[in-house]
């Protein structure tokens, strides 16, 4: 299961902005890991961040969301929200 697929079966769109993806990726690199370093750098840093979000903005049982995640200007990671009309 992908990180947008999880998050679209509970009406949650994610979009992650080029800067914010680069980081993530050079922060996913490790050879000595693979694969399961980069899943456990999404799952802490995009996946929590996005959990956390939904929550402090009482946005969990709000469905047709878009979360788009970006960079702030100290380089963090961080979420911001449309709630899309049927």
């Amino acid at each position: 299961t992908t990180l947008k697929t999880k998050f679209k079966d509970v009406g949650v769109t994610v979009d992650v902005s080029t800067d914010a993806l680069n980081k993530l990726i050079n922060k996913c690199y490790s050879p000595d890991y693979g694969a399961r370093y980069a899943q456990r750098i999404i799952i802490s840093d995009v996946e929590d961040l996005i959990v956390n979000y939904l929550v402090e903005n009482d946005l969990v049982s709000c469905t047709n969301t878009k979360i788009f995640i970006a960079l702030d200007n100290n380089d963090t990671l961080i979420c911001q929200h449309d709630v899309i009309n049927a």
